[in-house]
């Protein structure tokens, strides 16, 4: 039981690294990138395996919408969102 108690926080400590929480401190992006709708697509895919659904959330971003959000091929790299 130890060691699946270790492994689990082993685990538990490599997502820490690839987890977005929405804060949406990297906002706004100037080209508008939804960077926090995108990172919760990629946490339903890394952290729960929900791939496919994963995948349709982030198709959304890739239509017109309301707000002027898109997906991440619109980043240019600016750095803004960053610090």
């Amino acid at each position: 039981e130890i060691e699946a108690i270790n492994q689990a926080l082993q685990d538990n400590q490599k997502l820490a690294e690839l987890y977005c929480t929405g804060c949406e401190y990297c906002l706004p992006c100037p080209q508008g990138v939804a960077i926090p709708k995108a990172f919760a697509a990629i946490n339903l895919h890394r952290v729960w395996g929900l791939t496919a659904h994963a995948r349709e959330m982030y198709a959304e971003l890739s239509k017109e919408n309301d707000k002027g959000e898109t997906d991440a091929s619109a980043c240019r790299a600016c750095g803004q969102c960053e610090p």
